[in-house]
Parts: C-alpha cells; structure tokens; sequence
C-alpha cells in the first residue's frame, strides 16, 4: 500500500528530473542556435576561402605540370608546409596471355613460383608487382599508368580532413 508521503517523494523527485530534463533541452537548443549563428556568419568566408584554395591548388598544380624536370632527384619537396612534387602513381598489371606468363614463371622463377602463382593457375597480380620492369617483359607481362604524377599534399594532415570534408559536403550550395 502507498501512502501520501511516499507518493509526495516520487512526485517531487519527478518534478524535480522534469526540471532538469527541461534545462537540459534549453541548453541543447542554445548550443544548436548558436552553431546556426556561426554557421552563417562565416559561410561567406569559408566559400570563398575554400574558392581560393581551390584556385591557388590549380595554379601549383599548372605550375609543376610545366616544370617536372626540377623533381627529378628529388621526387618531392616540402615548401611552406606542403610536400609538392611527383610520384609513382601505382599502375595496372595487365597479363594478356595468362597461360604463357605461368609457364614463364615456372621456367624463369622456378624457385618462387608458388609466390607468383595462384592455386587456381593464374599469376598473382600482388606479387608480379614485386619484380622489376625487366623481369615482367621477360615473362610476357605489361605495365601501363605507371607514370609519374603531381602530388600536392599537406603536411598537416588534420587540415587535409577538414578541407577534404568541406569540398565533399554540399558547403557550396548557395541555398545552405
């Protein structure tokens, strides 16, 4: 049986987790105007700064393209916080004639064959990777896009998540 002093207790308590429930969803939505707040006020800004960082990434980016002799040793350099440069961009291993290029293997790298080759008899792309241009023609194996490319990247790798979330968010919709 409940009597009236221990119903007061629950509903005072209740009254009381009320109170604070309802203060915490004053604080939550103040919080939230406030992120609104600075969201517009700087929208103008950031757009037109990440405008400018995308404008002056362009223009390195021409720039190395017109100049690739200065990164031939060293491939890379770091200037003003960036590592600007060149490097191997992985190519793709193409192996046109399957059959020959196992029995290639097996004659030419008879030793590591079991490396080179996968079980079901196909050469294994990830360890052909491993030898050199030489040893791949010799066994009938072509390599294409392995050139050189323009890197330009950020030292500070925390900024290169911020701005890649920013050119990957819908931050230049005018209507946002």
């Amino acid at each position: 049986m409940t009597t009236h002093a221990e119903m007061v207790r629950i509903e005072t308590a209740a009254l009381k987790h009320s109170e604070a429930r309802d203060v915490l969803r004053d604080e939550i939505q103040g919080y939230q105007d406030e992120q609104e707040q600075i969201r517009r006020r700087r929208h103008e800004s950031l757009r037109a700064a990440l405008r400018r960082y995308r404008e002056t990434h362009q223009r390195l980016e021409t720039n190395l393209d017109k100049y690739p002799h200065l990164f031939k040793k060293p491939k890379t350099r770091i200037l003003h916080g960036l590592r600007v440069g060149y490097m191997k961009r992985k190519g793709k291993t193409i192996i046109k004639y399957p059959e020959k290029t196992i029995t290639a293997i097996k004659a030419k790298f008879a030793d590591r064959a079991d490396d080179l080759i996968n079980t079901k008899e196909t050469a294994s792309k990830t360890a052909l990777a491993q030898l050199t241009g030489a040893e791949l023609k010799r066994i009938g194996v072509e390599v294409t896009a392995d050139t050189d490319v323009v890197m330009i990247k950020g030292t500070d790798t925390e900024l290169d998540k911020l701005i890649k979330a920013l050119t990957e968010d819908d931050f230049e919709d005018p209507e946002k």
